[in-house]
């Protein structure tokens, strides 16, 4: 069928023997030259070629993969470094705090009540004593709830002190201790941040 083909258009017979454009003629009959192609040649001009740049389905489902892959890992990235965020933000401010405590404890001579509300009231209301020279600690109101400091978990610092109760760890003094990401008092252990 390929070789019976008619041609109806314009055609450039690639002979050596019709070279120029004068040559050229309305085809109404099977051209011999124009007719042989190779074998590639014919098969390749019979399958239709793909729009150029285009996607096929297989390329984009691998983008879309390596794309989710990308966002999973910074997702994860961002987490960890939010927790770590959380977890240096209640060591600095304990550290804060037992500066505080100290300053007042040089000041009035004994530790404050015991308590995070009493600890908080300490540390930066007036007593109307003389020797009192704070406030020794500014809080903001997003800290606080119930005039209690929370910690970056939204749970209440603890606070004992030898004012008022009995300090396990830090006997003659105070322990300040936040529970942690779990939320749960492990005594000191686990992911709880303390000062002892």
């Amino acid at each position: 069928m390929r070789s019976n083909s008619v041609v109806l258009s314009i055609v450039k017979c690639r002979s050596p023997i019709l070279s120029s454009m004068s040559d050229c003629r309305l085809a109404s009959k099977p051209c011999p030259i124009t007719n042989r192609k190779s074998a590639k040649q014919s098969s390749i001009s019979n399958r239709q070629s793909p729009i150029p740049g285009g996607f096929t389905l297989v390329e984009l489902l691998v983008v879309v993969a390596i794309l989710g892959i990308l966002a999973s890992l910074v997702t994860a990235g961002a987490q960890a470094a939010r927790r770590r965020g959380a977890m240096t933000k209640a060591k600095s401010t304990i550290a804060a705090l037992e500066t505080a405590i100290a300053m007042y404890e040089g000041d009035l001579g004994e530790y404050p009540s015991m308590g995070n509300a009493g600890l908080i009231s300490a540390l930066q209301d007036d007593p109307n004593d003389a020797d009192w020279n704070g406030p020794y600690m500014e809080f903001k109101e997003e800290e606080l709830k119930d005039g209690q400091l929370l910690d970056p978990w939204g749970q209440a610092y603890s606070y004992v002190s030898v004012n008022g109760g009995s300090p396990q760890h830090r006997e003659r003094s105070f322990d300040l201790w936040s529970f942690g990401p779990n939320r749960e008092d492990d005594g000191g252990t686990g992911d709880d941040i303390y000062n002892w």
